[in-house]
């Protein structure tokens, strides 16, 4: 095709479109002077019609255009989420590995309780893998006792024997010692001019070193979120020291209250429920489904396919009962038992091994909160079944206890507005976990809730991570 000035037209490879009684649209691959070169007709340009010399050519906007940029909304993919590696050095000396994925603030959309929707959540950045020794393998956990960390840290690395066998407890201290002294500052809170609930100064700056406080009121030590932390120091000299929490604590914070700072901690309701909110969210914007995982000795329990084993066998905790696998090594499954379904996910959320969750409930009453947590005093269900809603109370403008709780209202049939998540129960004080095992099929889910194991527990189907 010739025209009379080609450099009116974009570069090749790229479209010309002519005009006339009839339309026409063309894709050229060169251009050789005023010559297009390798000019092919699109989809719907009539076969049988001829331009005319004078037609006036141009580069508009083409049903080709419109129809790619249609085809590609209807394949967005999710997105990529930020990873990091970093290295600390735990109480005992040892360098610890840990790969963390980064779950950036988000409003919640479109969820099915409508008090959460509009809350903010994200902000954490999470293990990427299973908690695990500093110098586990793909043969071995490693060489610290199972249910004895003493000073020694978790790391979180891919392709090895997750850190199992460890109680509740012992979990925490595991993350907790993560990066030594350095991981808890510590003080007396200095309270604001004006009584406050949810607000103190920290006897030092350099003390804001992350999003977990413990502040310890009329004997009782109680779990926070750190939401905000600094202010505007014209207004107020020490506002650099300034840190906010959430929930607002039982009474007003006196000089008589000492707090205590963390970077790395065991991750409670509301980093599993900002997960659980960044998926549901993802699935009907990006048509990204529910995150897979272990959940049926070596693969999904939904998998339509004969049986097929996905990810490493662990060794440690081989296949048994007939089974052929277990448990599988950290992060060696398919996209699909990722987050995001990406490389850059956070893997293993669902199934392969429940996670502790920093929630106790049942010390002085059966399945009510422990008064030291978000929601403390809420009575979770009595009994045990599929989620039907969450506990979603009146939120406090952006912040929600149901939130910081992400536990089941109600109770009913199999739901998939929480991936058909379960609720398991028992009287006593109890320990929370998440996620699922190996061999728990349809009742492993983001939303899924036991509350069943004593925080004393320990087995080979119970591990856990760690956030900052």
């Amino acid at each position: 095709m010739t025209v009379v000035d080609a450099t009116k037209l974009p570069d090749a490879p790229n479209i010309v479109c002519l005009a006339g009684a009839v339309a026409g649209e063309f894709r050229y691959t060169g251009k050789d002077g005023n010559i297009l070169q390798g000019v092919a007709a699109l989809p719907g340009t009539p076969t049988a019609t001829t331009w005319s010399a004078g037609t006036f050519a141009f580069r508009g906007i083409a049903a080709y255009d419109t129809n790619a940029l249609q085809a590609r909304s209807m394949f967005a993919t999710a997105p990529d989420l930020p990873n990091r590696v970093v290295y600390e050095t735990d109480e005992a000396g040892k360098t610890l590995e840990i790969h963390q994925v980064y779950i950036p603030p988000f409003y919640a959309d479109g969820l099915p309780d409508a008090n959460l929707n509009g809350v903010l959540f994200g902000d954490v950045w999470f293990d990427k893998y299973l908690a695990c020794q500093f110098d586990a393998s793909n043969v071995s956990r490693g060489s610290v006792g199972a249910n004895s960390p003493g000073t020694n840290g978790a790391a979180s690395k891919p392709h090895v024997v997750p850190w199992t066998d460890i109680n509740w407890g012992n979990a925490k201290q595991a993350i907790e010692n993560r990066g030594g002294a350095a991981n808890r500052k510590s003080g007396t809170c200095t309270p604001l001019a004006e009584a406050s609930v949810s607000k103190f100064y920290v006897e030092n700056v350099t003390h804001l070193i992350g999003k977990r406080v413990y502040v310890t009121q009329a004997c009782v030590r109680y779990v926070r979120r750190v939401v905000r932390t600094g202010g505007n120091t014209t207004a107020d000299p020490n506002a650099a020291k300034l840190l906010e929490l959430y929930p607002a604590l039982p009474a007003p914070i006196t000089d008589a209250d000492t707090y205590e700072i963390l970077h790395y901690y065991l991750p409670g309701g509301y980093e599993w429920m900002s997960l659980y909110a960044w998926a549901y969210m993802n699935l009907y914007r990006h048509g990204l489904g529910w995150p897979k995982g272990n959940t049926d000795w070596g693969k999904f329990h939904s998998d339509p396919r004969e049986r097929v084993y996905e990810g490493l066998p662990d060794p440690v905790q081989p296949g048994y009962s007939g089974n052929a696998i277990a448990r599988t090594l950290t992060g060696s499954g398919p996209l699909s038992w990722s987050l995001n379904g990406k490389e850059s996910g956070i893997w293993d959320l669902v199934g392969n091994c429940w996670e502790w969750c920093d929630l106790l409930v049942g010390t002085v009453a059966d399945n009510t909160i422990d008064a030291e947590y978000p929601g403390a005093g809420h009575v979770l269900p009595t009994s045990n079944g599929y989620v039907a809603s969450l506990y979603a109370p009146e939120p406090d403008g952006e912040h929600s206890v149901g939130a910081d709780v992400f536990a089941p209202a109600t109770l009913g049939s199999s739901n998939a507005n929480y991936d058909g998540a379960y609720y398991y129960q028992a009287t006593g004080q109890r320990a929370a976990i998440r996620g699922g095992h190996w061999g728990n099929g349809a009742y492993c889910s983001l939303a899924a809730l036991y509350v069943y194991y004593a925080p004393s527990s320990a087995g080979a189907s119970i591990g856990f991570r760690g956030v900052c």
